[in-house]
């Protein structure tokens, strides 16, 4: 299991484009993804659920990956996530 934690620091909702993008990416991951925003669990497979919680400024948020290709996943989400971090 792989795992990183960061700050979010752009000021406000992942829009339709990022979500949409973010969603996609994890969706093609092998490894198990899970997605904390704050103290939040969200479903990164889900454009939804992506776009519905809201980026406060230095809101900490995380990223695991759990399988055979969970380094390769945890990158490729991050560099998706380059916008915000």
């Amino acid at each position: 299991m792989v795992y990183k934690t960061f700050t979010l620091t752009r000021e406000k909702t992942f829009d339709a484009q990022l979500a949409s993008k973010l969603a996609s990416t994890c969706m093609n991951c092998n490894s198990r993804v899970e997605m904390f925003i704050g103290q939040n669990a969200v479903n990164p497979t889900s454009v939804f659920e992506i776009m519905k919680r809201p980026v406060i400024f230095d809101t900490k948020a995380s990223i695991t990956c759990d399988g055979e290709t969970e380094k390769e996943d945890l990158e490729s989400i991050l560099s998706c996530l380059a916008s915000l971090l």
